[in-house]
């Protein structure tokens, strides 16, 4: 119940409840008595609701809150994880593929924690965000960007060696073109559909590909004192790549399906 509308007919109530019982209430009527009843009982009801529902809110924004932790951290362990990848380029700015600003889609609420993780990560790793891209979709009811949506805006920033999606990959994923021409940037990718992602692997099109842990959960604040970042880190995230690809398949099948 919106807060305005709650706040109107709790007043209401104990108004009219006020107005009724003051000027009647010495009066013996059992239809009197009835009603002071179920006024009061309604009233005390509304109360009993607002105090529910604000344990139940406090406890939804206590779980969105370490939600939004868990992404920025997983944002900056995958910043600093590219210190050691096989990423040769000597280019060193980073493009960003994010969720427009108004979209449904999920994860497109936390990526901004995502990114500020990254840019704390990258930053330790020797890269810097160049610019960040939130393309609409042609397609606004599902968001899958298309093969030419996913060339034109990569093509877009060839100072960059870099593409860091949080989007995932194209669904015609054989129609994207620009990893065929000189000197294209590699990819990182956030989460995403891993159906084709071994050929990617294969031929670092693709280097390193974050998911979640299957079964993980985030009821959890990361960064306990007694774990470090990275335990904390691998009981909730995958960090896949060319080398730990196959290990990783074998154990968890289901996410390359």
């Amino acid at each position: 119940m919106p807060s305005l509308y709650y706040f109107m007919i709790l007043t209401t109530s104990a108004v009219l409840l006020l107005l009724v019982y003051i000027p009647f209430r010495k009066a013996d009527s059992i239809l009197y008595k009835s009603f002071i009843a179920v006024l009061s009982f309604f009233i005390l009801s509304l109360v009993c609701y607002d105090i529910v529902m604000s344990i139940i809110s406090s406890k939804q924004d206590g779980y969105v809150k370490k939600h939004n932790e868990y992404m920025a951290l997983a944002g900056e362990i995958l910043g600093k994880q590219l210190k050691y990848s096989e990423y040769e380029d000597p280019r060193t700015k980073v493009l960003i593929l994010d969720f427009p600003e108004k979209t449904n889609a999920p994860r497109a609420g936390v990526s901004k924690y995502i990114i500020a993780g990254l840019e704390k990560g990258l930053k330790v790793s020797g890269f810097k965000i160049s610019a960040i891209e939130r393309i609409e979709p042609v397609k606004s009811n599902d968001y899958w960007l298309s093969a030419r949506e996913f060339d034109n805006v990569i093509r877009k920033h060839p100072e960059v060696g870099l593409v860091i999606s949080l989007v995932g990959l194209p669904k015609d994923l054989r129609g994207v073109t620009f990893w065929n021409e000189e000197g294209s940037p590699l990819l990182v990718l956030f989460g995403g559909n891993l159906k084709n992602i071994d050929q990617a692997l294969k031929f670092k099109v693709v280097v390193a590909v974050i998911t979640f842990l299957p079964g993980a959960t985030f009821s959890e604040k990361p960064g306990e004192e007694e774990k470090s970042q990275k335990q904390v880190f691998n009981e909730h995230f995958l960090y896949i790549t060319g080398k730990n690809f196959e290990d990783i398949r074998e154990e968890f099948p289901s996410l390359f399906k």
